[in-house]
């Protein structure tokens, strides 16, 4: 099986594009769930990982796995768990990497915030629009997790829709972030030298 990898966008990492949802399910298989579970216990899952490590490291030279699979097996584990330990990454994963490719719109919460931020110059209304955004993130990262366990308890579209405008939104927030934390460091540079 060929390796997915993980790409950079915005702060939520991404995986490569995937060929059909059974191929995107396969990191949930790897760690021992038949269908996905996004409502998940960190610690249990970490309890997993360390146990399916051993049994796929390559420097243990486990019987049961050839050779020249187990750095395959092990960089697979690795990835996955990567992936699924990360609540924003275990949702794009679970949406898909196309979900992202709509995400150039401003979402219609930020869009106010997104308009004000472009007009402000000083250094002050600037640190407001950021302690806005970071305050929001709680909320969100509240409202991914209450998500998961709807998901997990029964999959309606209407809710998948909801975590995809969620996961959406997130992205643009923190890109709206980034592009914040680089404005004010270029407006207070001369403050600096003074």
């Amino acid at each position: 099986m060929k390796i997915q990898t993980l790409n950079a966008l915005a702060d939520v990492e991404l995986l490569s594009p995937l060929k059909n949802f059974s191929e995107c399910m396969e990191y949930f298989k790897i760690f021992g769930f038949d269908s996905p579970r996004l409502d998940l216990d960190l610690r249990e899952l970490e309890k997993i990982f360390y146990k399916l490590s051993m049994q796929t490291h390559p420097d243990l030279n486990n019987p049961h796995l050839n050779n020249s699979n187990t750095n395959e097996k092990s960089a697979e584990l690795n990835l996955a768990y990567k992936t699924l330990r990360d609540p924003w990454v275990r949702a794009l994963y679970y949406l898909g990497p196309e979900t992202l490719s709509e995400s150039k719109k401003v979402p219609a919460n930020l869009a106010n915030m997104y308009f004000e931020m472009q007009d402000a110059e000083d250094t002050i209304t600037l640190h407001c629009f950021h302690n806005q955004l970071i305050a929001a993130k709680e909320a969100r990262l509240q409202k991914l997790n209450e998500l998961f366990r709807k998901i997990d308890a029964e999959k309606t579209p209407e809710v998948e829709i909801e975590l995809k405008e969620l996961v959406l939104e997130n992205t643009y927030a923190n890109s709206m972030l980034r592009d914040l934390d680089s404005r004010i460091e270029k407006v207070s540079s001369p403050e600096k030298a003074s």
